[in-house]
């Protein structure tokens, strides 16, 4: 039979850990073996041979302990896993399982690791198992510390939680010098700052952004911008895009321009559709009429049965 790696050590190991067990005082017996090995080798590369043996001897929690001693011990270990893992609740089972309170300082500690490292959601959930609320300081030390690494997205949603706008505002500065307009889009509006959205959205028409321009707009409710944003479209000849503007400020007169447009074009589908969306009856039966007279009766059915609606 092959002989298995430091065999002779794990041998005198597993003799030795057998004569420790065997004393009463011994609580921790395979530590115990450990440090007597360090003690009687002086030769370090016999030292490091003893110590390779005893992490692979792995010897069971302990020969006089009985099945269920080794269960619960196995199940702590699993939870303790877990928990490093962030599978919080793998971890309480783990716990349950072992027949032993949920550790909550072991959960506090990982909320603070988390916490620390902005993950927000995770070290909530560790506090909340462990019955302890966060204050709003540690949010605030946590938004800090993100924000000074450059880590806007994670100080936003730590600052959220206790609702420091001011402290929201200044992410969505830092993302809009960074040129990251989704970010900073949501940032100011999570802040409630209109002023704000109003700002973005100047700076993004200004670029030639306009579908984000009409983004912070809307989101701002500024109907007089979104149409300024809805014309630019239209210059461009862009009339879907200018209808989708014109709607979402709620211009009845523009979306029938629009509609007109499309009409003249050809594009009757189109312009029934704008009509519509600017509840424009008389626009929408009219058309319905051009279309009959030029034969095209599935369109004036389609204008009709809108128009009917409305």
């Amino acid at each position: 039979m092959e002989k298995q790696p430091h065999q002779e050590y794990r041998d005198e190991l597993s003799n030795k850990l057998k004569e420790i067990r065997g004393n009463p005082d011994s609580e921790t017996p395979q530590e115990d073996a450990k440090e007597h090995l360090i003690k009687v080798t002086t030769e370090d590369e016999t030292k490091d041979e003893y110590l390779k043996a005893l992490e692979l001897h792995r010897e069971d929690i302990t020969e006089n302990r009985n099945i269920d001693e080794k269960l619960k011990k196995a199940f702590i270990m699993q939870g303790d896993f877990f928990l490093e893992e962030n599978r919080l609740d793998k971890a309480i089972k783990a716990y349950e399982k072992a027949g032993v309170e949920i550790p909550k300082e072991k959960f506090i500690k990982h909320g603070d690791v988390c916490l620390k490292g902005s993950y927000i959601d995770t070290a909530i959930e560790a506090y909340k198992i462990a019955g302890v609320e966060i204050s709003k300081e540690k949010f605030i030390e946590c938004g800090d510390a993100c924000f000074k690494k450059g880590w806007f997205g994670n100080a936003v949603e730590a600052y959220e939680k206790v609702g420091a706008k001011e402290k929201i505002i200044e992410c969505g500065d830092a993302l809009l010098k960074e040129g990251d307009i989704n970010g900073t889009i949501k940032a100011y509006e999570k802040a409630g700052a209109k002023e704000k959205l109003i700002e973005c959205g100047d700076v993004c028409f200004k670029r030639g952004s306009i579908d984000y321009a009409i983004e912070a707009y809307e989101k701002a409710g500024a109907k007089e911008k979104l149409i300024e944003c809805g014309d630019a479209r239209f210059k461009e000849g862009n009339i879907d895009k200018a209808i989708k503007a014109y709607e979402k400020a709620g211009a009845k007169e523009k979306l029938i321009e629009s509609g007109d447009v499309f009409f003249k074009k050809g594009y009757t589908d189109k312009a029934i559709e704008a009509y519509e969306k600017a509840g424009a009856k008389e626009k929408i039966i009219e058309s319905g009429d051009v279309c009959f007279k030029r034969g095209s009766i599935d369109y004036a059915i389609e204008a009709y049965e809108k128009a009917k609606k409305i």
